[in-house]
């Protein structure tokens, strides 16, 4: 829920609609959050890592010229969800998200 933008009131909504029972209280939600974050942004860092390293390894040097975009949910204008593509120019351009 909190990664399709809808948070917990999304959630109780949603199930409410289906007519299923509400899987997990608010409180769990948040403390659930709080535990996967750490993983979801080591593996970020790692993933973005990676990608520069191969990029730079195929490209035999560490001057590379990339092509970006990103954007975020317009869901409010707090919204932290987002999403960035970067494309890298070498002998075999790959792009990273």
């Amino acid at each position: 829920a909190n990664f399709a933008g809808i948070g917990h009131q999304g959630l109780v909504k949603l199930c409410a609609i289906l007519n299923v029972p509400l899987p997990i209280d608010e409180d769990h939600f948040s403390d659930n959050l709080d535990y996967l974050l750490p993983t979801f942004e080591s593996y970020k860092l790692r993933s973005m890592k990676n990608a520069v390293e191969e990029a730079c390894k195929k490209s035999n040097g560490r001057k590379i010229t990339v092509s970006g975009d990103g954007t975020w949910q317009k869901r409010g204008f707090s919204s932290l969800h987002g999403v960035v593509q970067v494309l890298s120019n070498g002998p075999t351009a790959k792009v990273h998200i």
